[in-house]
C-alpha cells in the first residue's frame, strides 16, 4: 500500500513510522554483531488494508466470530502476498 501511495492518511493518523527494506534491517543487525538466522516475509497488501482502512474493520470482526471466514481472509492475503510482495519482514537473529 505504501508503494502505491495509499498510506498517507493512515500515516498522518498514527504518527511517526520507519520503513526499512529487508537488506537495511539485515545490515543494521549485522553492524551491531548479530547473525541473521532466518528471514520470513509475511502480510500481503490485503491484510494491511484490513488494519489501515476503518471500512474493513467489519471483516476483522467477522473473522473473529466465524473462523472459516478468517481462513478465507488469510487465503486471500496469501494470494496478495504472492502478487504484490510482503509488507512485513521478520528477521530472526542471534548474537554469538
Amino acid at each position: 500500500l505504501y508503494k502505491f501511495g495509499f498510506l498517507k492518511k493512515f500515516e498522518k493518523k498514527v504518527g511517526h513510522l520507519r520503513r526499512y527494506s529487508e537488506k537495511d534491517l539485515k545490515q543494521k543487525l549485522e553492524q551491531v554483531g548479530f547473525n541473521v538466522i532466518s528471514i520470513k516475509k509475511t502480510e500481503g497488501i490485503f491484510r494491511n488494508m484490513l488494519f489501515v482502512y476503518d471500512v474493513f474493520g467489519i471483516l476483522i470482526k467477522m473473522a473473529n466470530k466465524f473462523p472459516t471466514f478468517g481462513n478465507v481472509l488469510s487465503f486471500v492475503d496469501k494470494i496478495s502476498l504472492k502478487l504484490f510482495g510482503s509488507s512485513q519482514v521478520i528477521l530472526l537473529a542471534e548474537k554469538p
